[in-house]
């Protein structure tokens, strides 16, 4: 019985049936967890920091609440880029 993925070769290449995928090794697997990581890591901390704004500003002050808001959505995805374009390039 022949088994259907396999890691293969110096490199820990994968291996579906037979076919060797190309760019899939050990590497870009550790690329992919470490980017998974970082955005969750973003989604949480954008989360607390919304919950620690309402905490802080109540519900009195909505529209000084949505521009920190945005601000804090535009920081989290500023840093995301950076994290992402470190981790791959």
């Amino acid at each position: 019985m022949t088994v259907p993925v396999e890691v293969v070769g110096a490199n820990h290449g994968v291996e579906i049936f037979g076919v060797r995928l190309l760019g899939a090794d050990a590497q870009n697997g550790r690329k992919l967890l470490l980017t998974v990581a970082l955005f969750i890591l973003l989604y949480v901390v954008t989360k607390l920091l919304g919950q620690v704004t309402r905490a802080v500003r109540g519900h009195a002050a909505r529209r000084a609440a949505f521009w920190t808001g945005q601000g804090i959505s535009l920081v989290m995805f500023i840093v995301g880029v950076i994290g992402f374009v470190s981790i791959w390039f």
